[in-house]
């Protein structure tokens, strides 16, 4: 990744092209974006989680857009769009072909969102709270649809109220510039604030971090489901919003998927979030069997 600021005060990574390998979504043994999909059963992993857990009853993959998939006119100038399907496009259309797992589109709705309101930040990689709501209205539609009656409700998705002239935010693309606290941005969905009322939402953390990599959330609003969440940093912000859906819900910060949580957790679905530019790695972290 390159990273650049222009005049109009937004930051980006700019892509890099990479050589062809294999790599995973999550452990579901997909091909490469750059090489062939002839390969037998791209998701034949995803039946390990499916058939091998009893009490899994479906299995989504959200991956997130990168800022320069929903913004590239913030690009520079000197970066062209290939021709050629990218990784990610790549990637949905086998998942989508093979039909065994849940995989969320979310660049049309991020799209959409973005004619209303910034849903990435100006001066990071990640998306903002916006961006991130948009995304949870999608995967929990998903998850809503696979479960059923399971999941009575979806859980609204409050809004931090934002302050001009008090909310401000400055990025991870800034610190990579070497310019950290010389240039910020208004903070039009200031995450703090969501974290700051805590104590006013039904999830509640109940490790006190003696297990890194790992965060149990419960819920004691009565009969919800269960879930296990595999995640990056792009998932922080959705924590708060997940753990109002589920009575007991596992995230890890891990893409090797570890049977022996799946038997112990029994979740009733299995959510792996990922960011678009972890489809550019190989395949490292195959399930045991």
């Amino acid at each position: 990744m390159l990273s650049s600021h222009s005049a109009s005060g937004w930051s980006a990574t700019s892509p890099v092209r990479t050589s062809p390998r294999v790599l995973q979504v999550g452990q579901r043994c997909v091909t490469s974006p750059r090489s062939s999909f002839h390969q037998p059963s791209p998701l034949h992993c995803g039946q390990v989680i499916i058939t091998g857990c009893r009490r899994v009853s479906s299995l989504a993959v959200m991956v997130v857009p990168e800022k320069f998939t929903i913004y590239p006119e913030y690009l520079p100038g000197w970066i062209a769009r290939s021709p050629d399907p990218t990784p990610y496009d790549r990637v949905r259309d086998a998942v989508a072909s093979d039909g065994r797992v849940t995989f969320l589109d979310l660049p049309p709705a991020l799209r959409a969102a973005k004619a209303r309101e910034r849903v990435y930040y100006k001066t990071d990689s990640h998306w903002n709270f916006n961006g991130a709501t948009v995304g949870y209205e999608v995967l929990m539609q998903a998850v809503k649809a696979a479960l059923g009656e399971k999941l009575p409700a979806i859980a609204p998705a409050p809004r931090p109220a934002y302050t001009p002239g008090t909310d401000f935010y400055s990025g991870d693309l800034i610190q990579m510039l070497g310019l950290p606290g010389r240039i910020r941005e208004d903070d039009v969905a200031p995450l703090g604030k969501v974290f700051a009322d805590a104590a006013g939402r039904c999830g509640q953390r109940v490790d006190k971090d003696e297990f890194p990599g790992f965060e149990f959330y419960v819920c004691g609003t009565p009969g919800l489901p269960r879930a296990v969440v595999l995640r990056d940093s792009m998932a922080i912000p959705l924590i708060p919003l997940l753990s109002e859906n589920f009575s007991r819900v596992v995230y890890v910060s891990n893409r090797a998927l570890d049977l022996a949580l799946i038997e112990r957790e029994k979740p009733d679905v299995v959510i792996e979030e990922l960011v678009e530019r972890s489809l550019h790695a190989p395949g490292a972290f195959p399930i045991p069997r």
